[in-house]
């Protein structure tokens, strides 16, 4: 499909229609700090290329004459966009739009790559396979993937941007859609920066906990992608002091060892259930086994008990050092961290603020946040890479004409 081209006004009347639901042309104009005529003219003009709806009218005071004015919401057709998640074990892809309303939804075993171009190979037949399954007849406007930083693209770690630009061509090519690549941290912090109200700063650091520590770090509003594709790669920083596990990057005692989903299940096994043969099948469980085992660990450890609580406390006091070194470096004092914890992954909200107090400068400011994983929240921010061309930042003060 073509790629459409939106002025500002459009892309705000959008983003403020996806933020706040449906919305009448006077309400567009006074939020969108826009003239009434550009308002009525940017709808009728979303409205034909069949990206807006017109939904019935507003309710009024009944004892007051005059028309009632109509709402506005998005339409659930356009725009279309498919999200790639790849995780080293499972593929996951959605069909889904600005609502995000999940259209289909279909899973693959994803492969052990041995080249560039065997992943190149596996995405196109799979994503081929979803077009032609699920979006036959359907103007998708394009795919976003989002894909492990280390150990699946390139097998050298500093060409991972190189690899993610290589595969937007080359796959853009054979699906004839536009095609935009990240790794799958950047895309779910996507995915929580647009549906997540709370998130009022521009700048923050997001950290997901999964089978690796992955990072994005926001400055002004926009992903920030550095020179290779990997900023902010925290989960590589050596914070074992001697020794320690071997990681996925060819080092030892990194972070990630420590901290990473699968590392804590082990440990869980290890000093609560006090299984060893349980913790030695750690990698081969799969996420419904591991999200059900760091619920009970957090809500162990939020209990107060000794053995959870020491796993959780490890964990969170290596986070920080590598949190601390990022904050005092980056200048960015807003952290948000994601995991499968369930609620109780709150409690390490409380151990990094005291942790972190104890390693930044005296009387530092900052911010420290968990928000539970959105199951779907990967797949849908990959697809909120293409999307994303179709909002605005309207925290920036814009200016409309």
């Amino acid at each position: 499909m073509e790629r459409i081209e939106l002025t500002e006004n459009q892309r705000c009347v959008l983003t403020l229609l996806q933020k706040m639901g449906p919305l009448s042309k006077g309400d567009l104009a006074e939020r969108g700090a826009m003239g009434w005529a550009t308002a009525v003219k940017v709808i009728s003009q979303l409205s034909e290329q069949g990206m807006v709806d017109r939904l019935g009218t507003v309710r009024g005071d009944p004892r007051k004459k005059g028309k009632r004015a109509y709402l506005y919401g998005l339409s659930h057709d356009l725009p279309l966009a498919i999200g790639v998640d790849v995780e080293y074990r499972t593929t996951s892809m959605v069909l889904t739009n600005l609502h995000g309303d999940i259209l289909a939804h279909a899973t693959t075993a994803t492969i052990a790559p041995s080249s560039d171009t065997e992943v190149w190979r596996f995405l196109a037949e799979t994503i081929g396979s979803f077009l032609r399954d699920h979006c036959e007849g359907r103007a998708v406007h394009g795919v976003g993937i989002g894909v492990p930083m280390i150990g699946f693209l390139s097998h050298s770690q500093v060409d991972n941007l190189r690899s993610m630009r290589d595969l937007e061509i080359t796959l853009s090519a054979q699906l004839a859609l536009p095609v935009s690549v990240r790794d799958n941290t950047k895309s779910y912090a996507l995915f929580e920066q647009w549906r997540n109200s709370s998130f009022e700063s521009d700048d923050f650091i997001f950290v997901s906990i999964r089978t690796g520590i992955g990072t994005g770090v926001f400055y002004h509003g926009e992903l920030y992608l550095g020179g290779t594709g990997l900023p902010g790669e925290i989960g590589h920083i050596q914070t074992v002091d001697s020794g320690g596990l071997p990681c996925r990057c060819g080092k030892q005692g990194c972070m990630e060892t420590v901290v990473g989903q699968r590392n804590l299940y082990r440990a869980y096994c290890q000093e609560v259930l006090h299984d060893e043969a349980l913790a030695q099948q750690s990698e081969q469980a799969g996420q419904e086994v591991l999200s059900e085992a760091l619920f009970d660990l957090f809500r162990r450890a939020r209990a107060g008990e000794t053995g959870s609580r020491e796993i959780v406390c490890r964990a969170a006091d290596h986070l920080g050092r590598s949190l601390a070194s990022a904050i005092l470096v980056l200048d960015i004092s807003n952290i948000i961290i994601s995991g499968h914890f369930g609620d109780d992954g709150v409690l390490i909200e409380d151990l990094l603020r005291t942790n972190l107090s104890a390693k930044l400068l005296r009387g530092s400011s900052f911010s420290v946040r968990y928000v539970p994983f959105d199951h779907l929240g990967h797949v849908r921010g990959a697809a909120l890479l293409v999307l994303k061309d179709f909002l605005i930042d309207i925290r920036s003060n814009h200016e409309h004409g």
